[in-house]
């Protein structure tokens, strides 16, 4: 399934009904910030996938889940916390 663009006005008006349209209908979608992508919103059971798959790979450590990719911040437990923004 190819992702739908949306803008980050969209997103902040319709978080509620894309987030819906993600889970119950597995949509995914691309957010865009002034024609720039900056994010991608998909179901918790598509990111579950690609984290196995990461994890399973014999990848260099920038792209499994290094400092350099991100992912190391990511805690999806009850006491996690946003990641800071570098900058």
């Amino acid at each position: 399934m190819e992702p739908e663009t949306i803008n980050s006005t969209e997103l902040r008006t319709k978080t509620r009904d894309l987030m819906e349209r993600v889970k119950y209908n597995g949509e995914i979608f691309l957010v865009e910030t002034f024609g720039r992508p900056m994010a991608v919103i998909i179901s918790m059971e598509d990111f579950a996938r690609i984290k196995d798959f990461l994890n399973s790979r014999s990848l260099p450590e920038n792209v499994r889940g290094g400092p350099a990719s991100g992912l190391t911040r990511l805690n999806l437990g009850k006491n996690s916390k946003s990641p800071k923004r570098n900058g």
